[in-house]
């Protein structure tokens, strides 16, 4: 019961979970080793789940001080070893998605085999919020690289792919980024990714065409941009390259930018982009970024990596640049963000 009342109590209160961190001393640490030692000891039913449910709102909202104290008492590998035991448990999922995002990154693999077949399992349930926490968790753990392969051993592909159709925006929101964060930095699995789904490319373009949340679609963006690092042919077939561009034009952000940057990669992919007509938007996107660094930042730098790979590979993209006025924008960018890849951005405009 008690614990119960503090799930209730930290439940979306920052203010309580910050009182209850810093009020004592040590009150904030001794909260986290009970609710720890109450979820790792307490058999299952009502107890355990009521702690994790505690533990997980106070990571939530605690702040930094709560996630340091969790980090130190090492709360990720001593809840980890109770997930075969409690089996699918959204509290207990919500707490180690939330320690998940700061795991070492060169560390071992975050959860045993058995765990993580535990955890995607439940990706196939009915119970909207264990699904949603356990989305949060595999999305996480996917940034980790050494638990990655993993993921992707026990089936997480096939599962997330049909959950990008879920009715719910944030299991759809979740299930992309979790294939996103599989595929990021780690060519080898990106591969793996595509062999256990083929029609990815197919799935990730028609969602992008019909999805009307602006966050997913950045996040289909992305998807699609690591994809097509390596299976850029694919995403090509699927009609990627115009639902990015549509993608650009109604979102100008790095994230369909990126995608481009990497469909421009390649001869056929130059071709077709330029068939497309996208060098005016391209274009026209230089002048939508500050001068700090920040997201628009980033957009600049895809942007010139784009015109960059064209104006490489076809004489008549130099002409469509120029004839675009892009001189100018490439001046401006190389004049105030020398930390862009100022030899990109000089290079494109010679």
């Amino acid at each position: 019961q008690a614990s119960a009342a503090l799930a209730n109590l930290l439940r979306g209160h920052p203010g309580n979970c910050q009182r209850a961190a810093l009020s004592g001393g040590t009150c904030g640490e001794r909260l986290v080793t009970s609710l720890v030692n109450l979820v790792s000891t307490a058999g299952s039913g009502n107890i355990p789940a009521n702690a994790a449910g505690a533990l997980a709102n106070f990571l939530a909202a605690g702040g930094p001080r709560v996630m340091q104290i969790a980090a130190e008492k090492s709360s990720f590998s001593v809840l980890a070893q109770t997930l075969s035991r409690l089996g699918s448990s959204a509290g207990l999922y919500a707490v180690l998605a939330n320690l998940a995002r700061h795991l070492p990154e060169d560390g071992p693999p975050a959860l045993e085999q058995s765990a993580l077949e535990v955890v995607v399992s439940s990706l196939s349930g009915t119970d909207e919020c264990i699904m949603t926490n356990a989305v949060g968790l595999c999305m996480n753990l996917a940034r980790h690289v050494p638990t990655k392969s993993r993921l992707v051993r026990v089936g997480i592909v096939k599962p997330l792919a049909y959950m990008m159709e879920h009715p719910d925006e944030v299991l759809r929101l979740r299930a992309v980024g979790t294939l996103a964060n599989l595929m990021e930095s780690h060519p080898e699995t990106s591969a793996k990714v595509f062999l256990q789904s083929p029609d990815l490319a197919r799935r990730l373009t028609y969602a992008l065409h019909t999805e009307y949340d602006p966050e997913i679609r950045l996040a289909l963006a992305r998807a699609l941009g690591l994809l097509a690092t390596r299976q850029s042919d694919a995403v090509r077939r699927a009609g990627g390259s115009e639902a990015i561009i549509t993608a650009l034009e109604e979102t100008p952000s790095w994230e369909p930018a990126y995608a481009l940057l990497n469909l421009s990669s390649t001869s056929a992919g130059c071709r077709e982009l330029l068939e497309l007509e996208v060098v005016p938007l391209l274009v026209k996107s230089l002048g939508r970024g500050s001068a700090e660094e920040g997201s628009d930042s980033k957009l600049i730098r895809q942007v010139t990596g784009a015109l960059a790979n064209l104006t490489a590979e076809s004489a008549e993209a130099c002409k469509q640049v120029v004839a675009a006025g892009a001189m100018l924008g490439l001046a401006y960018n190389l004049n105030l963000r020398p930390s862009l890849g100022s030899e990109v951005v000089a290079w494109t405009a010679c």
